[in-house]
């Protein structure tokens, strides 16, 4: 699960409007002051379990952040029209060799109110099925 957050925010940095951005993944030892960013995470992740599988789905967070400024509406809305261009509907191919569902953009949120800077988060969900050694047989 934590390796499709590493591949989706690697999406992301090869995007061309995320180029000059700071990207990250929430798993790097990185300053989190640097802006315009782009920050994806986990949020939590629904279980739906049987006797020998499960299919967990992750919410997945990209919250975008931009400096406070006459320009900063323009900038958001850019980079929500970028990250949604670039994400809803990618199927990701984690480092583990794990195939994820196709991203869905869920939900939009505004980010709570930070000195000096403005943002949003876009929430997108996924799953994959995950299979235990051991079953009921």
């Amino acid at each position: 699960m934590f390796l499709a957050i590493e591949a989706i925010a690697q999406n992301l940095r090869n995007a061309p409007h995320f180029q000059t951005w700071d990207v990250r993944d929430g798993m790097g030892l990185v300053s989190r002051q640097e802006t315009p960013s782009a920050d994806v995470r986990i949020l939590g992740a629904g279980v739906d379990g049987g006797a020998s599988t499960a299919t967990v789905s992750p919410s997945v967070a990209v919250r975008l952040t931009v400096e406070r400024s006459e320009a900063a509406a323009s900038k958001l809305d850019g980079a929500f029209t970028a990250a949604f261009s670039e994400l809803h509907g990618l199927q990701i191919k984690d480092g583990a060799g794990r195939t994820w569902s196709r991203l869905k953009l869920s939900a939009v949120r505004d980010l709570p109110v930070l000195e000096g800077f403005v943002g949003c988060e876009l929430i997108f969900q996924n799953d994959s099925e995950f299979t235990s050694k051991h079953c009921e047989c």
